[in-house]
């Protein structure tokens, strides 16, 4: 999507560093030590604190989530529900029920 969500890849403690140009430097820090670092357009809305913890999967910015990005972090069940979920939306805003 054109404006996707850029999501957590990992578990772990929201920090910001230093911004680098016209970018918000957000890091994840694992329990493990392992860490994922993003650079994020300052345009775009952060939707997670400093020292908040997160999971893998969690939405760091406003947008559409990428059915791609659900599959990588999360894996071929968590895609499943996350498309039943998105088409069961669009046919409740029609009015329609299905189970």
């Amino acid at each position: 999507p054109k404006n996707a969500a850029v999501i957590a890849e990992i578990d772990g403690v929201v920090r910001f560093d230093k911004p680098l140009r016209s970018k918000e430097r957000i890091i994840i820090q694992a329990e493990d030590g392992t860490s994922a670092e993003y650079l994020i357009d300052k345009s775009k809305h952060i939707q997670v604190r400093d020292g908040e913890f997160i999971h893998a999967g969690e939405k760091l910015t406003d947008g559409v989530v990428s059915s791609h990005d659900v599959l990588k972090i999360l894996g071929e069940k968590a895609l499943h529900y996350y498309l039943i979920s998105e088409i069961q939306q669009v046919y409740r805003g029609q009015g329609v029920v299905i189970s």
